[in-house]
C-alpha cells in the first residue's frame, strides 16, 4: 500500500472515530481507530483498497507475460466485497513441480471468485 493510500485509511478512519465518541482526544484512543481501519474498502492511488477484518490490506494481483519486449496482463485479480452467492466455485489447476506441461495435478486447487 502507498504511503498516500494508508495515511488517507487512517484519515478515514480517524473522522469516523471522532463521528462517533465526538471528543478532540480521539487520536489517543489507537484500539478504536484501529477497529475504524477494518472491514472497509475505498479506491486508493493504487487502485481499490480492501481492508480485511484485522485491518490488514487484502492484495490484488496481476500476472504478465512479456512477448518481444511487449508486457501483456495474462490474469489480474482485484480484491472486492461481494456477497458469496454472488460467486462461482472453480477448479484452478496449476503444473506442479513435477509437471511442465501446464496441465497440473488432477485434483487441483478450489478457490470462490465473483465474475462480475
Amino acid at each position: 500500500m502507498s504511503l498516500y493510500d494508508a495515511l488517507f485509511l487512517y484519515g478515514l478512519a480517524l473522522r469516523d472515530a471522532y463521528e462517533e465518541i465526538g471528543g478532540f482526544d480521539v487520536h489517543q484512543n489507537g484500539s478504536l481507530i484501529w477497529s475504524k481501519m477494518a472491514n472497509r474498502q475505498f479506491k486508493g492511488v493504487t487502485g481499490q483498497v480492501l481492508m480485511n477484518h484485522k485491518a490488514i490490506r487484502v492484495p490484488s494481483y496481476a500476472t504478465y507475460h512479456i512477448t518481444n519486449g511487449t508486457l501483456r496482463i495474462v490474469v489480474e485479480l482485484e480484491a472486492k466485497t461481494v456477497s458469496k452467492e454472488r460467486c462461482e466455485k472453480k477448479q484452478i489447476r496449476a503444473a506442479s513441480s513435477g509437471n511442465h506441461s501446464g496441465i497440473g495435478d488432477k485434483k487441483g486447487a478450489s478457490t470462490w471468485f465473483s465474475t462480475s
